[in-house]
């Protein structure tokens, strides 16, 4: 996959987007390569029609999320990544654990 409509002047993003999307541009290519996407760094235009159902499942899941932990989280962003197998879910577990580590541990 490749930004090709952002880059080419296809999709343009609005307001708030603007800051975001050349972030977005350089570094969707290279998450989708180790087998994820973030949701949101999709827009939700009708025209990307897999990407705009989730503008009806996400509010209906955080709804549901938040009614079995009885809203104790209800401060929280949530937000929903989508891996391409467990093995790329697996592989970015390990990789955010390695650097979660790296971040508490003691400097030595």
């Amino acid at each position: 996959m490749t930004t090709y409509n952002y880059e080419n002047g296809k999709c343009n993003p609005e307001g708030n987007q603007k800051k975001y999307w050349p972030d977005n541009a350089k570094k969707v290519p290279n998450n989708i390569k180790r087998g994820f996407i973030d949701i949101y760094k999709i827009p939700a235009y009708k025209k990307y029609e897999t990407r705009y159902k989730f503008t009806i499942i996400v509010p209906a899941l955080i709804s549901l999320i938040k009614s079995y932990t009885e809203s104790q989280y209800s401060d929280r962003k949530i937000s929903f990544r989508i891996y391409k197998d467990w093995n790329s879910f697996f592989n970015q577990m390990e990789f955010n654990l390695k650097c979660l580590i790296d971040k508490i541990k003691p400097n030595s």
